[in-house]
Formats: C-alpha cells, structure tokens, sequence
C-alpha cells in the first residue's frame, strides 16, 4: 500500500490528475495473492485516495470561470 500512495501521489502532483484507473495484473499469481492485493488496494489504498486532501481534485482559476 505504501508503494502504490507513493507512486500515485508522484502522478498526482505532476499530472494534477484526480481520477486513477487502477488495473490489476494478476499473471503470475496465485489466487491468494491476486485477492490480498486486491482486498489491500481496497482496505488501504482507495480510503487515502477517497479522503486525503492531498489527492483532492486541483481547480484552476480557467476551470473556475469556465463553470462560472
């Protein structure tokens, strides 16, 4: 979990972006391990993303007025 919030802050704050696709490969493992993964990104990962202010959705000022 710690290596994914790293990974997703860095694309965060270069990119701005606020939505993530996330895509689980799963080729090499087994069962168990693709559904720890799988429960981990759900119990530890999604909840920051959902409620971290850091990972908030960036508004610009053009976005601003825009919707003005």
């Amino acid at each position: 979990p710690a290596q994914a919030l790293e990974k997703l802050r860095y694309i965060h704050q270069l990119t701005g972006a606020s939505e993530f696709l996330g895509q689980f490969s799963i080729g090499g493992l087994s069962f168990e391990n693709t559904r720890r993964s799988v429960r981990l990104f759900a119990e530890k990962v999604a909840p920051v993303l959902k409620n971290d202010p850091a990972f908030a959705p960036r508004i610009t000022e053009d976005a601003q007025a825009a919707s003005a």
